[in-house]
């Protein structure tokens, strides 16, 4: 579904990936693991188009987005929910939502009801501005204005960072919600390795911008892989 083919990018001069090639499919969860600076983030914004690749290609559904703004591989069915949430902190939760809408090809009405159910709390807060709410609430607006846009692949950003225990589970079974039963494709950077070890199709651990270690989990030695996460 979502293929990166030995893309580079990075920053004005300065090159973060090198030739990193990695894949997700519908209804599979694929993680991305490695140390602070590695260039996880420089990925995902690259997939976005938030930053220009310099090398390789970006594809969705066999359509070439390399080349392609952000806002149109939106559209393509590409969903980013980046770290640190960036939501609008001066609009309400349902302004918020309304803006997640512009990714739909023909603009709805309502807010998918399917969006309350995984996230009540925001039904009861709809008028609320962003900013008045708690850093938890926050990430489960950043996923439902992601979600309300349909997307087929969803890209995360450390999506439990500095959120309280009790949500960052209801995040986790969410995660493994749209996965199994919204058959989306989500790609996950995460520094939680017991989670994504038990729950995600394939790693791709990334050191100096390359991927120096890939596979399903099962065929992962986890010793191997913390080398290669700890400073």
């Amino acid at each position: 579904m979502l293929t990166v083919d030995h893309v580079a990018a990075g920053y004005q001069e300065s090159r973060v990936l090198h030739n990193i090639s990695l894949q997700v499919e519908r209804g599979e969860l694929v993680g991305v693991l490695g140390r602070n600076g590695v260039g996880k983030t420089t990925l995902l914004k690259t997939i976005i188009g938030l930053l220009t690749s310099q090398g390789g290609t970006i594809s969705i559904d066999h359509f070439n987005i390399t080349k392609t703004e952000p806002e149109k591989r939106v559209k393509k069915g590409i969903g980013y929910i980046p770290q640190g949430r960036e939501i609008f902190s001066t609009l309400t939760v349902e302004e918020n939502l309304l803006l997640g809408l512009e990714a739909q090809n023909t603009r709805k009405p309502l807010l998918p009801e399917e969006v309350f159910q995984l996230f009540p709390v925001l039904l009861e807060m709809l008028q609320r501005k962003g900013g008045d709410l708690s850093g938890g609430q926050q990430q489960q607006l950043a996923f439902a204005r992601a979600l309300v846009g349909n997307p087929s692949v969803l890209l995360l950003d450390e999506p439990t960072e500095g959120i309280q225990p009790s949500i960052v589970s209801k995040i986790q079974e969410v995660i493994i919600q749209l996965v199994k039963e919204k058959d989306i494709g989500i790609i996950m950077v995460d520094h939680n390795i017991d989670f994504l070890l038990e729950n995600a199709d394939y790693l791709y651990v990334l050191d100096r911008g390359t991927v120096i270690l890939e596979g399903k989990p099962s065929s992962i030695d986890v010793n191997l892989l913390k080398t290669h996460l700890t400073v």
